[in-house]
């Protein structure tokens, strides 16, 4: 998806930012005018705010509620519309939708570290994306898709594992210093 320069973001403490994994995944993004997106994990609001200035039906979820006041602020500062609410994965969820997409938390931790929600992924770093594509499927739209980012830091084994379901197909990736992040594009089988 191309950016919309006009888009101005505003963050706050304690929301997950705007950071190079999350332009990795609004880059992947091919959203099309009217079409049912649901954003899990929204944080501030840039990528569901850059589908809505796209044409997109926006639904953006959040455990965090600050993240949602963020993501419904920066909707109204620009001038589109989203749903947002509170949600843990699809707790709260109702519809279908013909894209899913999203960055969750995949950074590796023990479990004697004090952990951030919006970065841990537990021990192997695929916690949180196992709950989230066990539970995806009825969500979807017949020829909807799923887009998540994954990192060379996640438990290769276990994402091996959790994507077994799943027609994947790479849509981009980006070496950074420490890893690799890839951008999956996931149809369930």
């Amino acid at each position: 998806m191309r950016l919309d320069p006009s888009v101005d973001i505003r963050e706050c403490a304690e929301v997950y930012p705007p950071r190079e994994d999350t332009f990795l995944l609004l880059k992947a993004v091919d959203v099309g005018e009217g079409e049912k997106v649901l954003e899990m994990g929204c944080g501030s609001g840039m990528i569901g705010v850059q589908m809505a200035k796209s044409g997109a039906r926006v639904t953006a979820v959040d455990v965090n509620p600050k993240a949602i006041r963020r993501t419904l602020a920066n909707a109204a500062s620009n001038r589109v519309e989203i749903i947002a609410f509170r949600s843990d994965l699809f707790s709260e969820v109702k519809g279908t939708f013909d894209m899913i997409l999203f960055n969750p938390p995949y950074l590796p931790v023990a479990e004697e570290e004090r952990v951030e929600a919006s970065w841990s992924g537990g021990r192997d770093g695929t916690d949180v994306v196992k709950r989230f594509l066990a539970d995806a499927p009825p969500f979807l739209n017949p020829a909807g898709r799923i887009l998540v980012l994954v990192s060379s830091l996640m438990s290769e084994e276990a994402l091996s594992t959790l994507l077994s379901g799943y027609e994947a197909e790479v849509l981009s990736t980006e070496r950074m210093f420490f890893e690799e992040l890839r951008v999956l594009q996931l149809r369930p089988l």
